[in-house]
């Protein structure tokens, strides 16, 4: 697969997030860990969350206009490498209780979203 494909899903996904976690912390939350105290470290994390998530979905954005083929390479590692991160602690926190069901959902998304990614590592032309 294409790393664009990549790029344009995980942008997709990261401008949703992103976005919901910056503007709705709370209902972002709320499927995960039903229940919790909100405290103002509570808005301030999903909020900084949020921004980082939307920082990669412009990472994503912008890597659309890459042509280097060493370069296409690295930004599929990267995408790679963060699925596969959250993905794991995804497993961590849906395993240990502090997220609800709805967290296994979340390393299904991140490990789809790690196979696209390295499936592109895997072509002549990512």
């Amino acid at each position: 697969m294409k790393i664009k494909v990549a790029l344009i899903v995980q942008g997709i996904i990261s401008v949703v997030f992103g976005l919901g976690f910056l503007f709705m912390p709370v209902q972002m939350m709320q499927p995960y860990n039903p229940g919790q105290e909100l405290t103002e470290l509570f808005y301030f994390q999903n909020r900084a969350y949020g921004i980082a998530i939307l920082s990669f979905a412009v990472l994503c954005w912008m890597g659309l206009k890459i042509t280097d083929k060493y370069a296409k390479r690295v930004l599929a590692f990267t995408i790679a490498t963060l699925a596969l991160l959250s993905g794991i602690v995804f497993i961590y926190g849906s395993a240990s209780g502090l997220l609800s069901t709805i967290g296994w959902s979340q390393v299904v998304v991140e490990f789809i979203m790690a196979g696209l990614a390295i499936s592109s590592l895997f072509r002549a032309e990512p």
